[in-house]
This record gives structure tokens, sequence and C-alpha cells, in this order.
């Protein structure tokens, strides 16, 4: 099996196996992560209730969104009662793709959430270094604190509102790309012979791109390896290309790979055959720093 992010990768990856391999490069399973759970869910449709689902369109998102927002309790953070009480709607999309991709329930973002506020009072930003009009040094930034207390709130929140949404979004027979991921997570979790089935199957694995796999799809590799002591898999990330931590790339996956498969054999590129030295030595004096 092999798993890599866009349609363009998968031909490309296929057309380099045939020139290896020739012919047989045609039965290797070549995916995109959704593309490779579309196939799960396929295949096994008996334990997928979500043939009749339909891709949601970015209205009916907006839609259930202001919904949401519209139908607030009184007290609620969130719950606006001048202005535009829509004014969340793009924070609240964002958030419940992160939720999604990351693989975070809201309890778990509730709990970080707690032990963030508990942490406040010790962190630096927001203890007074000198003393001013009004405090001495050490004291503590208590607005400051009081701020980011109540940001913190409406992140929760709206962290609170994923199950709503989730709901809002089956019984209208509606569900996003990142769905199908956390839908054959869920039936590995639950289905120990499905999950078997698929670790039988696929006993070489590769992932392209490891630097941008989110906790979704890192999920999905681990069970998929969790079979065997010593599993066959292959990753290729590039450190250097973490710096697109807004695309979602993080170096924490490359660090995390070497603690979960402490045997696994590390090999750097570090021969260039695309760019010249004009190109190179500004690039690595960029990403020194």
């Amino acid at each position: 099996l092999c798993v890599t992010y866009t349609e363009e990768a998968t031909n490309s990856m296929r057309r380099r196996l045939v020139q290896v391999i020739g012919p047989a490069a045609h039965k290797v399973n070549i995916h995109t992560f959704h593309a490779f759970c579309n196939n799960v869910i396929q295949n096994n449709s008996e334990l997928f209730s979500f043939r009749a689902l339909q891709p949601i369109t970015d209205l009916e998102r907006t839609e259930m969104l202001y919904k949401l927002l519209e139908d607030l309790p009184s007290g609620n953070p969130l719950r606006k009662l001048s202005g535009n009480i829509y004014f969340d709607v793009g924070k609240l999309s964002r958030l419940f793709d992160l939720m999604k991709r990351e693989y975070l329930s809201p309890d778990y973002i509730s709990d970080s959430i707690d032990v963030y506020i508990k942490s406040l009072p010790e962190r630096e930003e927001y203890i007074y270094k000198r003393a001013g009009k009004g405090y001495q040094k050490g004291d503590l930034k208590q607005d400051k604190i009081d701020d980011e207390v109540r940001k913190m709130e409406g992140t929760r929140a709206a962290a609170l509102l994923f199950p709503q949404y989730e709901k809002m979004t089956k019984e209208a027979g509606r569900y996003d790309f990142n769905d199908m991921i956390l839908w054959v997570l869920e039936a590995f979790k639950q289905n120990a012979a499905l999950l078997q089935s698929y670790q039988e199957r696929y006993q070489f694995i590769l992932v392209d791109e490891f630097q941008d796999t989110n906790g979704a799809q890192n999920e999905l590799i681990s069970l998929l390896t969790s079979y065997w002591d010593d599993p066959n898999i292959f990753v290729v990330g590039d450190d250097d290309q973490a710096i697109y931590g807004w695309r979602g790339a993080k170096i924490e996956n490359i660090y995390h790979f070497k603690d979960h498969y402490p045997t696994h054999q590390t090999i750097k590129l570090e021969q260039n055959y695309r760019s010249s030295g004009v190109i190179l030595k500004p690039a690595n004096h960029i990403i020194a720093n």
C-alpha cells in the first residue's frame, strides 16, 4: 500500500514504478488517503450505512453553522446579543475541520484548555518583569489572564458544538471528505476482523510527504501497522518542509515516527538533484534560521 496526497502524485508514483518493475506496477495499491478510505467503505458497504450520503456543499455547511449559532442558549460564550450574530462562523468551520483532521474530541480539547488555563499564572508573558504604576515586579497581568480565559472559554464552547454539527450533517444526509477517514478509523477500532483483513492484505506500507500527515492519517497508519512487532513501513518526509506549518506540515510527525518505530533505519538524502548551488546556498541560510 502506497499513500500520498494528490491524484497527480499517485499517477507520478505509478509512472516511476512502471519504469522500475514494468507492468506489475499497475497491481500495486497506490492511493490518496481519502481514496484508500473510500475503497474500504465501498468494499465493506455492509459495515457502513452511509451509501445514501452526499458530499456537503459550502452553502449547506454555512447554513448549518448559522443554525448552530442561532440556537445557542442564553449565557453561551458564543451567543451575541447585538451586531453580527454570525461573526464566529468562520472560526467554527476552521475548528471543526481541525478536529476532524487531527482526530480531536471535544473532551480532549476541553481537558487541554483546563490544563492551559491553570498554567497561565506561571507563564512569563502574564507576569510583570518590572515594577510600574499600580503593580510590582512579579505581579500577574490579571487583565491579560482574564482576556485569555475568555478566549479559551469561547474555544471550549465551540468545540462542544461539534457533536451537534455532526448530528446535523448526518440527519441531512451529508458528509465531507475528512469524514471518510474518521469512519474508517472507527470501523477499524470497532471491528477487529475488518482491521486484521487489511493488516494481512497490506504488509508493506509506504507513506509519501510524511511531514504533511495529520492526526487522523497518522492514526490510520498506526492501526494498519499495529499487528506487527516490527512492521514493514517506509515513510518519506522532509524535515525542512515542516516550515509549511500553515499548510499542516509538522516536524513532530518525523520525531514521533522515530519514537513509535525505534528499530527503523533513517536514510538521509543529502544530494540535491533538482536545484543549483545558487538556489541552495540562500535556501539553506534561511532554513538554518
